[in-house]
């Protein structure tokens, strides 16, 4: 291994000479650093354990139970004194499921919207509610409840909800779908400005950045007094999260090589993903306010108060900006930390490198000092400029068109099945945690398959197909058949969220690799960004579910991964690394060479 770096140093030395001095940060990880040692694990495990599991807490929040209206004080004192069921008296005082009615205008949904209008301030109000009269329902005029809902206390429901104390059902039902769709277009922006200012500061600020406004925009919503304050709040945790995580996934895969980077991003994702969903379904279960649940999911945050100190720069951003002295620095702090019983001979190696490029500075100081001076006077063409730089090429234009489409059609089922959970017949809790449980084989599934795969893209293509084909079949049965219960339809969702989270995984690999290293993080948020974007769309397929049959959003899923598929074919394979800067992926096209 020593002479063969002694040979492209050698190389390097002639670069130098030619005027063109560029370390590569491929063979330093190799040769010297160390691509999978401590220092990678440890960003990976600080960076995996300050994630928070926010997307799946609607899940849990907006899970209400059947409702019905509140109705007078004593008469609600009757209720509890005579313990009467809430199905009882759900039927009793208002249009119920199993009771005929003239009124066709009253839809499953609207159940326990209204009551029937009667004197019920009578003394004799309470007759109505007793177990041993008989109660035919007449064409009797009905009213909105104007006392408010009360909630079946049911163990398979999360008690203390958003939708409980904001009462968002009925007419104002519309909030919870609403609400999510805000959410996932926080994420979309998170993603698009992260890459904008991941490309442009680096990634550890832009982790730092992210981390912060996840962090307030949480305490906000957990002090909201209101369904519009929690709302918006919510949204901007979306930016703070999703920014944070695709700055931190590219920092990851940066700091190793592509042998190892499915590993590395599968170790990190398992935080969110399994760790703190599991925690999460055990969490609900023991904590029954939202307000101190939604608190409990910000706790990750305690460690991203070690990023200043232990979370390292990019060292082939830091290239990219033609700072390779920091760049080496960096890669110094990993080699001592990766050889803390080895002796650091490599050290030596690494000092002749910066060196070298001190000793010529025309190659890299002075252009590390114009791409500060052209960051600093920046205008907003420049920055709009910046923005559009995965379009500058038409290789990179098509690249990020597809991919756009490929996250789109990936994210929006992802999430529709995460949400779907809620809508699931039985235990929220128990489907909560069977969700979770999926991203752990998941995780050793990316890991194993790009491990030990040459591909990248083929893969991808096998477990698309084979999520169609698990929706397809899981839909068609509920439709079809109408079971009395969904054990099918949960093996199946499950099953295919399983495959998502592995396809995610995959993404967060692949993609980064179809992108030179200068407009990477700003490719692959362009992409995922607007990919979510459209996912915002999965709440409202979810609503389709009460609209028209049971098991119906997962047919439209599975026509959507079918879209996802078709777009991935039109993307290069790839098993190495993607080129170093713009001009290599202009290049490229231009003599037809493979893309290194």
């Amino acid at each position: 291994m020593d002479n063969q770096f002694e040979i492209n140093f050698q190389t390097e030395q002639n670069q130098q000479k030619r005027g063109r001095f560029e370390p590569d940060i491929d063979q330093l990880l190799e040769d010297i650093i160390r691509p999978y040692g401590l220092w990678q694990w440890m960003v990976t495990l600080l960076l995996m354990l300050s994630s928070t599991s926010i997307a799946t807490f609607p899940v849990y929040a907006n899970a209400a139970s059947p409702h019905r209206c509140r109705m007078e004080p004593y008469i609600e004192l009757f209720i509890t004194q005579n313990n009467l069921s809430f199905s009882h008296v759900a039927s009793r005082i208002g249009p119920w499921k199993g009771i005929p009615t003239n009124r066709t205008w009253i839809e499953s949904k609207h159940f326990g919207c209204f009551r029937y209008k009667s004197n019920w301030s009578a003394d004799n109000s309470t007759a109505i509610l007793d177990v041993n009269t008989s109660w035919k329902v007449v064409d009797l005029e009905v009213e909105r409840c104007p006392l408010g809902f009360v909630h079946d206390r049911s163990s398979l429901h999360y008690p203390g909800t958003v939708v409980t104390e904001f009462a968002t059902v009925c007419e104002r039902d519309w909030l919870v779908p609403t609400g999510t769709t805000l959410f996932l277009f926080g994420f979309a922006l998170g993603l698009l400005t992260s890459g904008w200012i991941g490309d442009r500061l680096g990634r550890k600020k832009t982790v730092i950045v992210f981390s912060l406004l996840e962090l307030l925009s949480g305490v906000w919503a957990t002090l909201s007094p209101n369904v519009v304050s929690y709302i918006l709040a919510r949204a901007f945790m979306g930016i703070g999260n999703l920014g944070k995580a695709n700055a931190a996934n590219v920092l990851i895969l940066e700091l190793t090589t592509a042998k190892y980077r499915s590993m590395m991003s599968a170790s990190f994702s398992l935080g969110t993903n399994f760790l703190f969903r599991s925690l999460l379904s055990l969490w609900a279960f023991c904590i029954p306010s939202w307000r101190w649940l939604h608190l409990t999911t910000l706790s990750p945050h305690l460690f991203t108060l070690f990023y200043v100190s232990f979370l390292p720069e990019s060292p082939r951003w830091l290239a990219s900006q033609n700072r390779f002295v920091e760049a080496l620095e960096v890669l110094k702090k990993g080699y001592v930390i990766n050889h803390l019983r080895c002796p650091k001979t490599g050290l030596q190696t690494l000092g002749e490198i910066q060196k070298m490029i001190t000793d010529n500075p025309s190659t890299a100081g002075s252009s590390c000092v114009e791409s500060r001076q052209s960051m600093q006077s920046s205008s907003a063409r420049q920055c709009l400029r910046g923005l559009l730089k995965s379009f500058s090429t038409p290789y990179l234009t098509k690249t990020t068109l597809c991919c756009i489409i490929v996250y789109a059609g990936t994210s929006t089922s992802f999430f529709g099945l995460l949400y779907y959970a809620r809508i699931l017949y039985g235990s929220i809790y128990l489907n909560g945690f069977l969700n979770s449980t999926t991203a752990f084989p998941a995780a050793v599934l990316t890991t194993l398959v790009y491990r030990y795969s040459r591909y990248r893209r083929r893969p991808l293509a096998g477990l698309i197909g084979l999520a169609t084909i698990i929706l397809t079949t899981g839909s068609l049965y509920t439709i079809v058949y109408r079971p009395l219960d969904d054990i099918v339809l949960t093996v199946c969702s499950n099953l295919a969220l399983l495959l998502h989270t592995s396809m995610l995984g995959m993404y967060a690999v692949y993609i980064p690799e179809l992108f030179p290293s200068e407009a990477r993080i700003q490719g692959v948020g362009v992409a995922n960004g607007i990919g979510r974007l459209i996912s915002m769309s999965s709440t409202f397929v979810n609503e389709l579910d009460k609209v028209t049959a049971h098991g119906v959003p997962l047919l439209v899923y599975s026509v959507l991964l079918l879209i996802s598929l078709v777009m991935l074919t039109l993307l290069p394979e790839r098993s190495r690394e993607c080129p170093a800067d713009l001009d290599k992926s202009r290049s490229s096209r231009e003599s037809g060479a493979e893309q290194t």
